[in-house]
């Protein structure tokens, strides 16, 4: 990434702009300068997927981004490799990936952010996760920073694990969703996962469980967002420590089954689905040196949230994964 300050940078640095993510994900503008000041020497900012560049003068600083994220294809109306005039001579910036995903967490950040209860959260712990994944897009550094992660979230996990087992909800929560993923598949967090860990308890045990978030905070863990669903219900809970979401997801029991909320977006809305799964008795398993809880069954449960688990899908999508009941717009509660 290329962060060379122009007057946008400057305000920035001088502290007039409130929130520093605005410089990164509000409209275009603010993240290019006009392509006739890439012809002339003047500092830009360049945050863009590799693009052509025909003309005279110095080409401007860009970083390579990979494409989409989570393991997703690139997003609609980006393009890595954009249509440029052939004799125009001048730089047009395309509209990378990278831009529409930092457009998208911006608006979720500013959404979340206005709930009373995430005014306590701070923006360089909330925005922490994204920072931390740059090493891990940038080509040479990708390995060495998996291997570092690992080591981290590993260690990380293992803090988690120790806090609340002195806790009255040591009992009371299970681990799942991609987490669970990678232990049945290939018995370690999976490379691509190595930021975030998904854990689930049952909506009676809300109190335990904000308990037990304390505690890890005590420990040192930061506040991450809670978030609640359209009835105004929190449904996510999150701690955040050395880059990594650890999340807690309510499960509400409806008839024989768990019902929950994921929140994510399609196209330029933000979406909550609400999705089931199979209420079942909790099983013990060892999971990098500690002991947890799963469901009895996870092959049902992983068959069901991701079809053919066994084989890597890259593809996957939050949108299209299985026991989808329901789908709207999602307000921010």
């Amino acid at each position: 990434m290329s962060l060379q300050p122009d007057a946008a940078g400057e305000r920035a640095a001088a502290g007039s702009v409130e929130d520093p993510l605005a410089l990164l994900a509000t409209p275009d503008e603010h993240l290019f300068s006009r392509p006739d000041r890439a012809l002339t020497g003047t500092p830009i900012i360049s945050v863009v997927a590799p693009a052509r560049y025909e003309g005279e003068g110095p080409q401007p600083i860009i970083a390579p981004v990979p494409n989409g994220n989570h393991g997703s294809v690139v997003a609609e109306g980006c393009s890595a490799e954009p249509e440029i005039p052939a004799a125009s001579g001048v730089w047009v910036p395309p509209r990378s990936a990278t831009l529409v995903d930092l457009k998208r967490r911006y608006a979720f950040y500013r959404m979340v952010r206005r709930a009373p209860e995430n005014s306590l959260v701070r923006r360089r712990h909330a925005v922490s996760p994204f920072v931390g994944s740059i090493p891990s897009r940038v080509p040479g550094l990708a390995s060495v920073d998996r291997v570092v992660r690992t080591r981290v979230f590993v260690r990380d996990l293992q803090l988690l694990n120790d806090v609340l087992s002195l806790t009255p909800c040591f009992d009371r929560y299970w681990v799942w969703s991609g987490l669970l993923l990678g232990w049945a598949r290939e018995g370690r967090v999976l490379p691509h996962d190595l930021r975030d860990a998904d854990f689930a308890y049952a909506e009676e045990d809300e109190p335990l469980i904000l308990d037990g978030i304390e505690a890890l905070v005590r420990a040192g863990f930061r506040r991450g967002f809670s978030l609640r669903n359209n009835a105004g219900q929190f449904t996510e809970h999150t701690v955040i420590r050395h880059g990594a979401r650890f999340e807690f997801f309510r499960m509400s029991p409806v008839a024989s089954e768990w019902e929950y909320q994921l929140y994510c977006v399609d196209r330029h809305l933000q979406v909550q689905l609400t999705a089931r799964l199979p209420r079942q008795p909790l099983a013990p398993f060892d999971f990098v040196d500690r002991k947890w809880l799963k469901p009895l069954d996870h092959d049902q449960e992983l068959s069901l949230a991701y079809g053919d688990w066994h084989t890597p899908d890259p593809s996957w999508d939050n949108l299209e994964q299985g026991g989808i009941v329901g789908r709207e717009e999602w307000t921010g509660g």
